[in-house]
């Protein structure tokens, strides 16, 4: 694969929804349960896909970051979104 095309093998298309589809770093697996992760850019084209592919992964790997070098002072330092069941 060319280099200017590398980026868009973690790229993967569902119908007209394409999705980020990227292997679990080796270095943030204690704290990650899933060894793939898979999100949905909620984008049509290739171009917004690759933009917000990018910007998702580097979200992604921040709140990895955090957690690992502040695992227990993280972990409820968030508060529950309203509506969410799993903390009712």
């Amino acid at each position: 694969m060319s280099d200017d095309r590398q980026h868009l093998k973690n790229l993967i298309r569902r119908g007209s929804v394409r999705y980020l589809k990227r292997r679990v770093p080796k270095a943030y697996q204690e704290i990650e349960p899933r060894k793939v992760i898979w999100k949905s850019l909620e984008a049509r084209s290739e171009a917004a896909a690759v933009n917000e592919g990018g910007r998702v992964w580097l979200r992604i790997l921040a709140k990895w970051r955090e957690l690992k070098a502040y695992p227990k002072e993280t972990s409820l330092a968030v508060p529950p979104m309203a509506g969410d069941r799993r903390w009712t």
